[in-house]
């Protein structure tokens, strides 16, 4: 019989309470796999190259000594030249998708109550969570997930934090990894013991339905986090079988309350929560190979190689003096001469733009280098040039699309709880208004041929000067307001002046 991976994950507890295995040696487990990981391994990789700091950075030229091993040449020229195009890649994706804000358009059936809900989700949408979701897909981007830890502040406000995807150990309810059955945060703190001396600290939190638990790392062991306890005294629930203290989400009065699903919003790449690194990686590392390995022939060859004769110097140095000095000894009648080296410059470039080429068709960008791009495009052929990216991006829309959907049980329970207010019948449409270079012109048509047969707000979507749909309305009712009120001026004014000819 198939179970579930909550069930999987409750019978490991429980049959480890019967071997004495707790639940800090099921967390202890969970950390140690998850270090080990091929997930964590790509996470940590991809953010080194999202902060360019590539593979190349390790370069070094050596020669074979006389044992037979390789020894670094330390005189040799070691060029370590970076192409940093996955940053490139990341920012097109980015600014293709999220360069403006979304627009959440409320589907009305009660025309009375029109825009109530979504101006909720607009006024929590704002500028800075703008640059949230900015910052939440560079990360997605570059590490395959990313996550929010939703909370109530002291004012009862719903408030998202961005959780690095190192930091954080999903328990998954599901093989899909939709649901979450547990989720463990981690995280390091720097302490100050004393003026001039500091320590890091590792703190865990293990979080399921029941609550929050905290743990810190003390002499190699994970114990109870007496400060985190401290300091979250009042939304004390319970003790587990274990002693472990128990803590509510959030507390409403004298009320003790704990989300109904797990406040972790998941943000993905891709459905394998794979980084784009993982894909390209391979390629981007061989073109700065290639480059570094030019620039250092181009070097090479300004130095030349000396040819002695009439000295021989022990054969175990060839190697060595030519990588290092670029000298040759050899023992025959005394002759010096130099020989300039020559590089096949063309089989390298020829082999650098294939990977280049490469790299923007399996990563997914827009190849601005490509001759195309500089010529004056129809709108057909400037979508020719976007349909990689645009398909990348459409699958991360989906992706955040599911993640938008989850976040919503919070919104809606928090609106309910906090402010009295039952929206859970309504529903919204978070519109991606994805950005690329257009045929202006064209848009515009097409954009004044539409008027008449969709709404308002979509073609307002699909404007290219409009940055902000809701601002956009708001500025055209009130220029309508504006509009009116002359009028009705003027009018009244035609009236008074009727009526002033009249008594004549």
């Amino acid at each position: 019989m198939l179970i579930t991976e909550t069930e999987r994950v409750s019978r490991i507890i429980e049959e480890g309470a019967k071997n004495s295995i707790s639940l800090v040696d099921f967390i202890e487990i969970q950390i140690e796999e998850f270090e080990k990981s091929n997930e964590y391994k790509w996470m940590n990789i991809g953010e080194r190259y999202a902060n360019n700091e590539s593979d190349i950075l390790t370069k070094e030229r050596t020669y074979i000594d006389e044992n037979g091993i390789d020894r670094k040449a330390p005189h040799a020229n070691n060029s370590k030249v970076q192409y940093p195009v996955v940053i490139k890649l990341g920012n097109q994706k980015q600014g293709y998708l999220l360069k403006k804000k979304m627009t959440i358009k409320e589907k009305v059936k009660d025309t009375k109550k029109e825009n109530q809900y979504s101006n909720e989700l607009v006024s929590f949408f704002n500028n800075r969570k703008h640059k949230l979701m900015k910052n939440t897909m560079w990360q997605s981007i570059h590490k395959g997930i990313c996550w929010w830890y939703l909370y109530l502040n002291d004012e009862m406000k719903l408030k998202a934090k961005l959780r690095y995807a190192v930091e954080i150990i999903p328990i998954w309810a599901d093989r899909e990894h939709e649901e979450l059955a547990a989720v463990i945060v981690r995280y390091f703190m720097t302490e100050y013991t004393s003026k001039t001396t500091k320590k890091v600290i590792e703190k865990i939190e293990y979080h399921d339905l029941d609550g929050i638990r905290f743990f810190v790392r003390e002499d190699g062991k994970l114990i109870p986090d007496v400060l985190k306890i401290e300091e979250n005294e009042e939304l004390l629930i319970k003790f587990d079988t274990e002693g472990n203290c128990v803590f509510a989400n959030f507390k409403i009065g004298n009320e003790l309350k704990t989300w109904k699903k797990l406040p972790f919003i998941y943000w993905k790449y891709n459905s394998q929560e794979r980084p784009l690194i993982y894909f390209i990686k391979s390629l981007v590392d061989e073109i700065e190979k290639l480059k570094s390995a030019i620039d250092d022939k181009l070097l090479d060859s300004v130095d030349g190689v000396h040819v002695v004769k009439g000295y021989q110097d022990a054969i175990e140095k060839f190697q060595k003096n030519i990588q290092t000095f670029k000298t040759i000894f050899l023992d025959e009648d005394g002759e010096y001469d130099y020989k300039q080296g020559t590089i096949d410059i063309e089989a390298f470039k020829q082999a650098i733009e294939q990977l280049r080429r490469d790299i923007y068709d399996i990563g997914c960008g827009v190849d601005t280098d490509n001759d195309k791009f500089g010529n004056q495009l129809s709108g057909v052929a400037i979508q020719q040039l976007y349909n990689n990216l645009d398909l990348d991006c459409s699958n991360i829309e989906s992706e955040f699309q599911s993640s938008l959907e989850y976040f919503m049980f919070f919104f809606n329970a928090w609106l309910s709880i906090c402010n009295n207010k039952d929206y859970s019948e309504k529903e919204v449409e978070f519109i991606f208004n994805k950005s690329m270079i257009t045929d202006t012109s064209a848009k515009i048509t097409d954009v004044k041929n539409s008027i008449g047969i969709v709404s308002r707000k979509t073609i307002l979507a699909n404007h290219p000067h409009v940055t902000d749909v809701n601002e956009e309305i708001q500025q055209i009712e009130n220029e309508e307001k504006a509009e009116k009120k002359k009028n009705d001026d003027y009018s009244d004014l035609d009236k008074t002046k009727t009526g002033d000819s009249d008594e004549e």
